[in-house]
Formats: C-alpha cells, structure tokens, sequence
C-alpha cells in the first residue's frame, strides 16, 4: 500500500478551504452544535451567538431581527444560532441566564449584547465593537478630542476600554489638545483642564470628565442607554413625554423636532435643579407597537 503523501501543511490548506467553502455557501445566521462549535470558534476570527430554545415565543420574535442583522454583517461578522436547551454546556460556558441571548464573541473573550432586539441596533452595537475604538477624522463635527500623537495614544486607551460611553472621534494636525463630549442636542462640554500630555494625572482626569459629562441635561432615553442613565447617580429623573395635538404619542422624529424647540426652556429647568436629570422619551413604539 503506497504511503500517503498528505502532510500537514497540506491539512492545513484543506482546512482553510473547507472554512473558505463553508463562508460561501452557509446562510447569515448558521446553526451550530456541539459537533461544529469549537471548529467555528478556531475559524472565525469575530462570531455574533444567538442562543435559543424552540419552545421560546419571545426567541421566534427575536430571531427575525438577529437574521436582518447577520444579513447586513455578512463577510465581516459571522452569526450562529445555538438550541440551549441540547446544548446546555455550552450555555453554561456564557453564562446564559434567559431566553434568547446574544454574545459577541472575539479575542478570546465574550461580550453579552444588552440593547434592543432590533436588526438596525443589533448592527450598530456589533459595528462599535468590532471596529477601532478611536477613529482619526479630519472634520471637527462630533470631535472628542483634538492634539497630539501623546494626546492620541491616552484616548486609544480610553476608547478600548469604554465603547459602550459612545463613540471617540480624534481630529489629527491640530495646534492646541483639547478634550470635548459631544451630547444630547448638539451640545458640546469642553474639558475644564488643561489637556498637557505630560501631567501624570492627565488620563484619569479625561477618563472622570468624559464619564461625569456623557449624559446630557436634556437627552433621549432609549434601551440601549437607559443602563447609563440608571447608574448615574443622579437624584431623580424627569421624564418629558411629547405628544401630537390629538393626544397620542407623536412619531420619533416628531419626539426629537419637538424636544429641540423645547430645549431651551427644560434647560432652565434643569439648571434651577442640578441634581435632577432631565430624559426626553419617545414611547410611539410601546403603544403603536
């Protein structure tokens, strides 16, 4: 019997092949199991996993909105759908605690998905996680922070650590630092420092301003930032609901047109009351369902 002359780099091959092969033709959202999982963990560098279990109305809801999003990530981030109620070690491994879960899995780590189950959300929290935490503009709208290399560097730290705050943004070939939040409605808060990069206490001290000032005074509250809102600490909340003029809850671009004509005056309120925050909420998706 002659010998075989398969090697392993010839393995090797076959198996990025087969991965290739297999990327091609498989739907955006694939199903996996124990038999398939710790392959497509080596394989796919990113992995978005849907955990469901078929019994689960609220996980047949859900699944629609995950297939949008896998569809709109396709080539850039893979999805996979696992039945937690067969595959119930690997549940446990991510601490799945109900019915369905979503979790981001790279660099050897896990990230739960907390935000709306919507396609458009789901892409939008996957995008921010997956991309570089700083990005260097060349404009100065929706700027966090504007300087030097130095200047650059501390703000990679902070981004990578803090994606959920929001989204950093770094204008490059400027003459001074500067370190700037931009909230709520077009509203900008500049650091009351001096941003010099050779202050010892100077990360920590861009790390504190960005934390004290990414809620706004007049905001909109939403599923994806309520959490921020929750743990801010802040004495009370004060909930701004617009209406049309038959009484009905207006659509949200009507919410957001309404609450920039009325900015002005919640603002006042909010500053007679600093340790009130004032959230603006768009209902018309609760009760227009």
């Amino acid at each position: 019997m002659p010998k075989s002359k398969c090697n392993g780099r010839t393995l090797l091959l076959a198996f990025a092949l087969l991965a290739r092969a297999w990327s091609r033709h498989q739907e955006a959202l694939f199903p996996l199991d124990g038999r398939n999982f710790t392959w497509a963990m080596r394989a796919y560098p990113r992995m978005m996993l849907f955990f469901y279990a078929p019994w689960c109305g609220h996980s047949r809801g859900v699944e629609p909105e995950v297939k949008k999003a896998a569809e709109l990530l396709q080539g850039n981030v893979a999805f996979a759908k696992i039945d937690a109620s067969l595959e119930v070690e690997v549940a446990e491994e991510f601490g799945l605690s109900a019915y369905p879960g979503l979790f981001l899995v790279q660099k050897g780590g896990f990230e739960e998905f907390g935000g709306r189950r919507a396609g458009a959300a789901i892409v939008d929290w996957v995008r921010s996680k997956v991309g570089p935490a700083l990005e260097v503009v060349n404009r100065t709208d929706q700027l966090q922070a504007s300087g030097s290399t130095g200047l650059q560097e501390i703000l990679t730290r902070i981004a990578e650590k803090n994606r959920d705050w929001g989204r950093f943004y770094f204008l490059k070939d400027t003459d001074a630092n500067q370190v700037s939040v931009l909230r709520g409605l077009s509203e900008f808060v500049d650091a009351p420092f001096e941003v010099d990069i050779d202050r010892q206490a100077l990360e920590p001290d861009i790390l504190s301003f960005i934390q004290a000032e990414k809620l706004p005074v007049l905001g909109e509250i939403s599923e994806e930032n309520f959490y921020h809102y929750e743990t801010s600490g802040a004495e009370a909340l004060l909930w701004v609901i617009f209406a049309n003029n038959t009484g009905l809850p207006c659509w949200a671009d009507q919410c957001r047109q309404q609450a920039q004509e009325h900015q002005k005056s919640l603002r006042s309120i909010a500053t007679e009351f600093p340790q009130i925050k004032v959230r603006t909420k768009c209902v018309v998706e609760k009760v227009l369902g």
